[in-house]
């Protein structure tokens, strides 16, 4: 498994955000929204910052994903 700090170089290295990315941020910036904070373990997030670089995208687009698919599945 790559180190967090290689993964966080080569997401500054990029040319910029992807276009699925830049969709959810535009969605998100329509709609009023409200700020969700929890607590996950240590390293389950180092492990999702990791995933989240590598598909880049944003810990937000995949928070705002799953809670999409949990709340329309209830």
């Amino acid at each position: 498994m790559a180190k967090l700090t290689d993964a966080v170089q080569h997401k500054t290295a990029r040319d910029g955000d992807s276009r699925e990315l830049l969709i959810a941020k535009s969605n998100l910036a329509r709609f009023e929204t409200k700020r969700l904070n929890c607590d996950v373990p240590a390293d389950v997030y180092k492990k999702l910052q990791l995933k989240v670089i590598q598909n880049d995208t944003s810990i937000t687009f995949v928070i705002n994903q799953m809670i999409m698919d949990y709340v329309s599945s209830v």
